[in-house]
Parts: structure tokens; C-alpha cells; sequence
């Protein structure tokens, strides 16, 4: 769900879709507003506010992501809604978020994700010089194994091979270029 973060609204050029790597769907950014209530561009406001248990960041106490949600579309921002506590009419929840204001700043910066990388400090050298001439490739299951090696990914590697060893019957298929053809770039 970090990763979420980059998936880019449709008025967005490029625009960027991901892969969830174990079940193979497409997350656009309709499908962030529908999982989380928020915008991508909003997620790290509703993880730092609501806390992530995957990344060991707390939140604020009394605070879900249901509430999170709500509370960022009303205010438009965690730095707005911190700004007017004293117009959050729930007594529990303005004092939380009075209380912890600081450490939901922290989580805040500690959910944040580098965006500003430019494309030829990847890891690897691409083979495009922008970011619109990227485009999915055909799957090679070998190639993800070896990347979930190298960076220790144990459990997705599980995953993935015991995934991958299933029937065919229970397998999705990894998607085609041409399910993506729609996807301006």
C-alpha cells in the first residue's frame, strides 16, 4: 500500500497504474479512492493519521482509516486538518489529534516516498530516456523470483512461486501490453 502513494490520478501525465505483484490486478487511482477514501496524492496524510502496523507507524489514538479518510476530504490535507483542530466537533478526536500532532508530522514524513528520482539513478539502466516511453512488457515470473531474491523478499518470493506451481485453473494471468493500450502514456 506504500507504493499506492505513486499511482497518479487520470488528469496526471504520464500517467502511472500499478501491478500488485501477488494477485496481478491493476490499481489505478480509482481503485486507491475505493480501497482508501483518499486520493493517492492523499494516502501518506490518511497512513500517517490513521498509522500502518506493516511500517510500525502508531497514528493518532481513536483514529481508523475510516475516520482518517473522512477527515482529510473535509480539511483537504493532514497539514490543514492539524491547522483547525478546534473544528473537529468530537471532543476524543480533536484532543487526539491535538495531543499527537507532532508524532502524526513524523509519521507523516516517515510515509513519504521519494518521487523525485531521476530515471537514470535506477538501479538498472532503462531502456527508455523518458517516462512516457515506458510500457509493460511482457511477464517473466523468473525475473520477479530474482528480484524478490536479491532484496530479500522472502515472503513475496513464497508467494509467488507457490502462485505460480498452482493449476492453471486457480491462476490469473499476468496482464498483456494490451490490456494497458488504453492507458495514455
Amino acid at each position: 500500500k506504500d507504493l499506492w502513494q505513486l499511482v497518479t490520478a487520470p488528469n496526471v501525465f504520464p500517467r502511472l497504474h500499478m501491478i500488485d505483484p501477488l494477485h496481478l490486478d491493476s490499481i489505478s487511482h480509482d481503485a486507491v479512492v475505493e480501497k482508501w477514501g483518499v486520493s493517492s496524492d492523499k494516502l501518506g496524510d490518511l497512513l500517517a493519521l490513521a498509522g500502518d502496523a506493516s511500517d510500525n507507524i502508531k497514528g493518532a489514538p481513536g483514529i481508523g482509516p475510516k475516520i482518517a479518510a473522512q477527515l482529510i476530504n473535509e480539511f483537504g490535507s493532514l497539514s490543514e486538518l492539524l491547522a483547525n483542530t478546534d473544528k473537529i466537533k468530537q471532543k476524543k478526536r480533536r484532543e487526539s489529534l491535538e495531543e499527537h500532532a507532532e508524532n502524526v508530522m513524523l509519521f507523516r514524513q516517515l510515509v513519504a516516498l521519494e518521487d523525485t528520482v531521476p530515471v537514470d539513478r535506477m538501479v538498472s539502466s532503462p531502456s527508455f530516456e523518458v517516462v512516457s516511453d515506458a510500457r509493460i512488457s511482457s511477464f517473466d515470473p523468473s525475473k520477479l523470483v530474482e528480484f524478490y531474491e536479491r532484496m530479500e523478499l522472502r515472503t513475496c518470493k513464497n508467494d509467488l512461486e507457490r502462485r505460480l506451481k498452482s493449476s492453471w485453473i486457480n491462476y490469473k494471468q499476468p496482464p498483456t501490453p494490451s490490456d494497458y493500450s488504453n492507458v495514455p502514456f
